[in-house]
């Protein structure tokens, strides 16, 4: 087990980068788990801050922050997106797709935000989507943007189109937790009834 003292520095997301790094965005910054140990990484530019979501694009690290999306290269913040959405800032689940928009929620929201350029649009008001608590936001090798939700089942938007996959014969339990991709291009999903396989076709 890997044991950090310090009760008052919270883990607040984690993810392995390609080159097999394992990453922790936590109550005062970002960790890089060395063995067994979390020791702080040193970024330039980003402050002693929360770091609610860690997604790596093509060319650089996203770190999502309250009210900011943080885009790092080399230990140095060289961009920050600002998302101005509201009361609700604690950003969470970032993810790019294919065209270079960002996908994320806020953590304990019920919406879906895409960033396009400028402008931030609300993709759950925008599909008329009754949304439940989203848990996770995946990309998937075709360039589909995969959503899983609590109470809702899975959001499946492809170019312009959205499938919806509610709770049915096939998916028993509407309430996702987590949501992978399989080596097969399917996704494999944490529910209240236990694993969910939903095949490529």
């Amino acid at each position: 087990a890997i044991f950090d003292n310090n009760t008052s520095i919270k883990a607040l997301s984690m993810v392995k980068l390609r080159n097999e790094t394992i990453l922790m965005g936590r109550s005062d910054g970002i960790y890089q788990l060395v063995g067994k140990e979390q020791q702080k990484v040193a970024v330039t530019g980003l402050k002693n801050i929360p770091v609610y979501s860690i997604f790596e694009d093509s060319t650089s690290i996203l770190a999502g922050g309250d009210g900011v999306i943080y885009r790092i290269e080399n230990n140095r913040v060289i961009e920050i997106i600002p998302i101005a959405t509201g009361e609700q800032k604690m950003i969470r689940n970032i993810k790019t797709d294919n065209r270079g928009n960002l996908w994320f929620n806020f953590w304990v929201g019920k919406d879906i935000y895409m960033k396009s350029g400028n402008t931030i649009v609300n993709v759950t008001e925008k599909a008329g989507i009754i949304s439940g608590a989203i848990t996770g936001i995946l990309m998937e090798g075709s360039g589909s943007i995969c959503v899983s939700s609590i109470g809702k089942g899975i959001f499946l938007f492809t170019n312009n189109h959205l499938l919806v996959y509610p709770e049915s014969e096939t998916l028993v339990n509407a309430n996702i937790h987590k949501i992978i991709s399989t080596h097969d291009g399917g996704l494999l999903m944490g529910t209240d009834d236990g694993l969910i396989h939903l095949d490529p076709s």
